[in-house]
């Protein structure tokens, strides 16, 4: 990748499909950060986000998540996959991790007030990206699943990945409904993949 390459922030809401976009990404060729399946990386976690680490990253994609959480660096040529997700789902999507991961049990009401949660911090989240990236590209986690082709091509062409890897990329995506499923079996069916 040349110095000069932007930074490719894969950004959204916790469980709007960040680790899947990160993942068709990978499929493309891209250089990303972190590991399989999540590529979560401990320097872009709120309490330890680092902006040194970050900037380092130049051609690579980095996944962060709640990017109005912290303070982008001036400078930097960054570029944005926003990943948005039904609100409901996407709050029951976090319940069910807190209940499943934390052993906490949210209710009807704690899962209405994450759904306003999610849809005050995206506005946030969007207003600060706006700012600090040449361009944002919004895809939501839903047209992923029901069109993975055409996902893939809004992807490839954003990123500027060869035209030959969509395939591919669309190949990363697992068929299914996009509401929050009860269990974690396909999180579970990538955690006992090991790529190559």
């Amino acid at each position: 990748m040349s110095p000069s390459a932007p930074i490719l922030l894969v950004c959204g809401l916790g469980r709007c499909g960040t680790s899947l976009a990160m993942q068709i990404l990978e499929a493309g060729g891209m250089p990303v950060t972190g590991e399989w399946p999540a590529f979560g990386a401990s320097e872009m976690g709120h309490s330890r986000f680092d902006p040194d680490w970050l900037v380092r990253r130049e051609g690579h994609a980095v996944k962060l998540l709640d990017p109005h959480r912290v303070r982008l660096p001036a400078g930097s040529r960054f570029e944005a996959l926003w990943l948005d997700r039904h609100p409901r789902e996407q709050a029951r999507s976090q319940a069910k991790m807190m209940s499943t991961f934390f052993g906490v049990r949210p209710t009807r009401q704690d899962i209405r007030a994450l759904e306003v949660s999610l849809r005050r911090d995206r506005k946030a989240a969007m207003s600060g990206l706006a700012r600090a990236c040449v361009r944002v590209l919004r895809l939501r986690f839903e047209r992923i699943l029901s069109e993975p082709i055409v996902a893939a091509h809004l992807v490839c062409g954003f990123a500027g990945l060869p035209a030959d890897r969509v395939e591919a990329m669309a190949g990363a995506v697992r068929t299914r409904p996009p509401e929050c499923r009860p269990d974690f079996a396909v999180e579970c069916a990538l955690l006992g993949e090991r790529k190559t």
